[in-house]
């Protein structure tokens, strides 16, 4: 018998390089926390010493021993205030460099669960290493709590396998100087995995100041720009922030929260593990054909507008032939789908458009919801819906992989309907080197165009286009966007186009507007070419793979 409703506390603050001194740090902080009275407290990443070492022989001095004085008194502090504690911390490691690992201590006191970082940022892979095994998922008396940190939450990977595994509440320790964390990275990790995320981000400076001048140098960026990005929050699993600390200065926030709202099985209930099996795989050689620097492309509500619009590629929502976006009479819609379909091969004869939407179709295995690219030439390429969709019951024949185009400008991707909702296939189109991925789909929740497709473009170095009928429910977010990506975003390097903002890898984003009976936009498809964001961290091919095999079971 489980109690799923619980007080939820994350708290950021900074630390240096005495170890002794954030120790206090850390203990002054709880106990300001626990004024509170949460169940659940976690601590920002790094929380023994900051990600800057000397040496290895310094990184491997400043970690901490498992059994040692430090944690030990993190332990009697747990037992102390009855609270369970996430704190994130460098260990020693026999005969290799430390591990960044995330520890949660139960109300008695006792070590409940550890999971090492499994993506290393920069700077960190020389002096630390990555997870060998899987973390662990903790059973307590409110549910299963699952850990990660910072870089883990840059990718998909880590999150989705602590929901596959049922976790319903995740805890994440950061260190980072990035504004997209907050606005961005955090957040969509609740929404598309159904869950609660409590995270807790460093403030102050992240590197010893009497060497910052030195490091910003090295880095690219003003001194000032390296102080923890703050804005440690506390999200619900349909994405909404429940509570969010401010950019700077120590803070504690909580938030009181159901987990019997959290439903990670929903989120992953119509998966089709086969699919997802190139995930699992050592990343090779990429062998990689750069598109073009920039396109137009559009997105329509009307196809009567199509003859007009001035484009390379033009994006209408699913089913455009459909007032309502939905199918009744199957064998009347298949007939629509043909005549619809012979109408935009006149509308674009004599040109270079290449026009995306959805149909219906019908074939042996029954009728599927099908996404098309049409040119002059006619249907030039064919995408089945690839998951089961309550809104799409009728689409009983499910396509058994997702595949690319090579068009003039570039490669896309196409990702019909619900299957949007799959950060997977996401992953799978940039394996294939996609540089546009077009999602003719209904959307029916906020997160989806507030954060989650700016996600996908962010986290797999390619531009969206995410094109849907406006639902006037969600307000701003309740229609189409394009999010393509900038040149600039790897750290260590000078930026060529942009001063850094804060913002690291969010991607451009054009929102229409519900008056907008045609939106376009640019992208730039040659951008999917640079996949680090540091030095010696890939967005896509730096995945844990070695403990990814469960995603495909």
């Amino acid at each position: 018998m489980t109690e799923p409703k619980i007080r939820v506390s994350a708290v950021q603050f900074g630390t240096g390089t005495d170890v002794a001194e954030n120790l206090q740090t850390c203990l002054r902080m709880i106990d300001r926390a626990a004024e509170v009275n949460p169940q659940f407290i976690v601590l920002p990443e790094f929380s023994n010493h900051c990600a800057i070492y000397e040496s290895l022989e310094d990184a491997d001095q400043v970690a901490l021993e498992l059994k040692g004085d430090f944690l030990a008194a993190i332990a009697a502090k747990a037992k102390e205030i009855n609270s369970y504690i996430k704190i994130n911390v460098t260990l020693k490691r026999d005969n290799d460099k430390p591990t960044v690992s995330n520890l949660l201590y139960s109300p008695e006191g006792k070590l409940a669960g550890r999971a090492d970082k499994q993506v290393l940022m920069g700077n960190e892979n020389n002096f630390c290493s990555r997870a060998k095994t899987a973390g662990d998922v903790v059973k307590t008396p409110f549910g299963l709590v699952g850990m990660y940190a910072c870089a883990d939450g840059l990718l998909m990977e880590t999150t989705r396998l602590l929901a596959l595994r049922g976790a319903r509440l995740l805890l994440n320790s950061l260190n980072s100087f990035a504004a997209d964390e907050a606005s961005l990275h955090i957040p969509v990790r609740a929404a598309e995995n159904k869950v609660f995320v409590v995270a807790s981000c460093k403030v102050d400076y992240l590197v010893p100041k009497e060497i910052i001048a030195g490091f910003a140098e090295k880095m690219k960026i003003k001194p000032e720009d390296l102080q923890g990005a703050g804005e440690s929050q506390i999200v619900a699993p349909d994405g909404k922030v429940l509570a969010k600390a401010p950019k700077s200065g120590e803070a504690v926030v909580f938030a009181d929260i159901d987990l019997d709202d959290a439903n990670p099985d929903e989120a992953v209930r119509h998966r089709r593990p086969a699919l997802y099996k190139p995930i699992t795989r050592p990343p090779k050689v990429r062998n990689y054909q750069a598109g073009a620097k920039i396109i137009k492309v559009a997105i329509s509500q009307s196809y009567n507008a199509l003859r007009n619009i001035d484009a390379n590629l033009i994006v209408f929502p699913e089913l455009m032939f459909f007032p309502s976006g939905l199918v009744s009479n199957l064998d009347r819609a298949v007939q629509v789908s043909t005549e619809m379909v012979k109408l935009l091969r006149t509308f674009v004869s004599g040109t270079n458009k290449y026009v995306v939407t959805s149909i219906v179709e019908k074939s042996d295995d029954g009728f599927s919801h099908t996404g098309i690219v049409a040119s002059k030439e006619g249907i030039i390429f064919r995408q089945p819906m690839l998951h089961y969709s309550e809104r799409h019951m009728w689409a009983n024949a499910l396509g058994d992989e997702l595949k690319t185009i090579d068009l003039p400008f570039g490669k896309l991707a196409l990702i019909v309907g619900n299957d949007s909702a799959y950060p997977e296939l996401f992953r799978l189109a940039a394996y294939q080197n996609a540089e546009i991925v077009v999602c003719p789909f209904a959307v029916r929740e906020r997160w989806e165009t507030e954060f989650g497709f700016l996600e996908r473009a962010a986290e797999n170095r390619f531009s969206v286009i995410a094109a849907t009928r406006p639902n006037k429910e969600l307000g701003e977010f309740g229609n189409s966007l394009i999010a393509t990506i900038d040149e600039d975003f790897t750290l260590w390097t000078e930026w060529k186009k942009r001063p850094f903002d804060g913002n690291i890898n969010y991607p451009i984003v054009h929102r229409a507007k519900f008056e907008d009976e045609v939106f376009s936009g640019f992208v730039y498809p040659a951008n999917a070419k640079n996949r680090l964001v540091s030095q010696q961290t890939d967005v896509v091919d730096g995945r844990a793979h070695w403990l990814l095999k469960p995603l495909a079971k």
